[in-house]
């Protein structure tokens, strides 16, 4: 496919963009400091599904932590949801945010994508701004992250 440069020269700011590139450097904003495992207590800034580079579904979270030494900071699930194991996974992780939201138990009881992608959009609806989370944030033997909510607290 073919790019129309016209159409994304007309709604690219250019002089927005080089000001802000020019902020970041002038800012240090490229540098950041790798969250390690451990225990965070975090919101949910984005709950969402997804499409991997691949083209594979999967189930995108950033959970912002709140408090500590890493405030501000992002924690991001990124889980492909393509076998029954990694559906399981999301499943898992989803079912302990608290939400009155029903989100399939596993991957037999799993729906259509479009139906996924509607529960996680009602789930964060029903989340946002209600609870905090303690995560347990860890890593695989393989490197992968891997996330825990070890407890919900709801907000007043």
């Amino acid at each position: 496919m073919a790019i129309n440069w016209n159409e994304v020269e007309k709604r690219v700011d250019l002089k927005s963009l080089e000001n802000d590139i020019r902020n970041a450097k002038d800012n240090n904003q490229r540098n950041y400091e790798e969250v390690p495992c451990g225990d965070y207590e975090v919101t949910f800034e984005k709950l969402e599904l997804s499409t991997s580079k691949s083209g594979e579904f999967m189930v995108v979270a950033w959970m912002r932590i709140v408090s500590g030494d890493f405030k501000n900071s992002v924690l991001f699930l990124n889980q492909v949801i393509n076998e029954g194991w990694k559906v399981d996974i999301v499943c898992d992780f989803i079912n302990s945010l608290g939400s009155d939201v029903d989100f399939p138990k596993n991957r037999y009881d799993f729906p259509s994508y479009r139906e996924v992608e509607q529960l996680l959009m009602d789930i964060h609806e029903a989340i946002d701004g209600k609870f905090e989370y303690a995560v347990k944030y860890g890593k695989t033997k393989s490197d992968f992250p891997t996330y825990e909510i070890k407890e919900v607290f709801e907000l007043e």
